[in-house]
């Protein structure tokens, strides 16, 4: 046979060439490969960091880490802090294997990983997304050959799948507790302002934090999401506009500072910190169980769909309005507050445009 068209056995190929790739080197597997496939070379000692067909200097897992934070960069800082903490995992763990090329990490290897993170629920399902996110994105620049990451089950969580809205009784207890909470008038009128808008405008705590009058048109709320970028235009009933015109100017702000929460000095994970903790305190002397913030996104789609229906079949356990079941705890009390520069003395109207 020609030298030009030996080909090295497949004994003599690297063992650092993955096995995927050991067909385009040699022995009976390559024959029907075209020629600028095949290598030009027989019994090659090391193949080094180049790969053995496409000729290209192969990534390494620090580097591809690195250029997948440099593509992201423009996301949220709350996203890429989700991304650099999820992917030092993996550095970890190719750090304790040995594994230093990201074509090495194959489908065992992942094995691995998940029984080194001997993780589950939601936590574990968004690192399984981002991980299959990452290996896509090596996948595209051919610095691997499929996505390891796919082989992750992704585990079933059937209580996700029941999360029950608040009933009218519970919402009025959360309300009544945002009066009992605190040293002082500032802290109950925000937490009641925070209720109120997370139960009938739907938002995130995220959103709540970052709300400014400039996101006020007359009766509706348009602001984008923080999370998502999507646009959220939803009218105000009359009494969680009243909660905001007796908002207490936000501690350390300008006196034209037009954010409801914020003094505009800190970062959103305090802030949501922030709002957490007195949401937490507002739970806590509720007494509702299994209370949280996101229960009221549920409570707000439920009244949404049952309507959608026109109002047909049974309607949700939060059909009736506030303001119906107890107008005494759903409108807050208008007062004068002489520190607010958006107040008007007497009338707890709003003075700023």
């Amino acid at each position: 046979m020609p030298r030009s068209k030996q080909r090295p056995e497949p004994s003599e190929v690297p063992r650092s060439v993955p096995y995927s790739r050991r067909r385009y080197v040699g022995g009976q597997q390559g024959a029907d490969l075209p020629k600028h496939a095949r290598p030009a070379a027989r019994g090659q000692a090391a193949y080094g960091n180049r790969r053995p067909y496409f000729g290209k200097p192969r990534k390494t897992v620090v580097d591809a880490v690195n250029a997948f934070h440099g593509l992201h960069n423009s996301h949220t800082v709350e996203t890429k802090r989700k991304y650099k903490r999820i992917l030092n995992y993996l550095l970890e763990f190719c750090n304790k294997e040995s594994i230093h090329f990201g074509d090495r990490i194959d489908v065992e290897a992942m094995d691995r990983y998940a029984l080194w993170r001997a993780k589950g629920g939601w936590a574990w399902i968004k690192e399984i997304e981002l991980l299959k996110q990452f290996f896509e994105f090596c996948r595209d620049r051919e610095w691997t050959t499929k996505n390891p990451a796919r082989s992750l089950k992704r585990p079933i969580l059937r209580e996700a799948n029941h999360i029950v809205p608040y009933t009218p009784e519970e919402i009025i207890k959360i309300i009544a507790a945002c009066d009992e909470i605190g040293r002082t008038s500032y802290e109950r009128r925000r937490a009641r302002a925070m209720v109120l808008l997370m139960r009938y405008a739907g938002l995130r705590i995220s959103d709540v934090v970052t709300l400014s009058r400039d996101h006020l048109k007359g009766t509706r709320l348009e602001k984008r999401a923080v999370k998502n970028h999507q646009m959220i235009r939803v009218q105000l009933p009359k009494h969680v506009l009243a909660a905001l015109e007796v908002m207490p100017h936000p501690k350390a702000a300008s006196r034209d500072s037009r954010l409801f929460f914020s003094s505009g000095n800190a970062s959103l994970r305090s802030l949501v910190r922030g709002a957490a903790r007195t949401m937490a305190a507002v739970f806590k002397r509720s007494g509702v169980k299994e209370a949280h913030c996101h229960r009221f996104r549920h409570t707000l789609a439920s009244r949404e769909r049952w309507e959608l229906r026109g109002g047909r079949g049974h309607p949700p356990e939060t059909a009736p309005p506030l303001c119906e079941v107890d107008r005494r705890i759903s409108e807050p009390a208008r007062h004068s507050d002489s520190e607010n520069p958006w107040h008007k003395s007497g009338t707890g109207g709003r003075t700023g445009k």
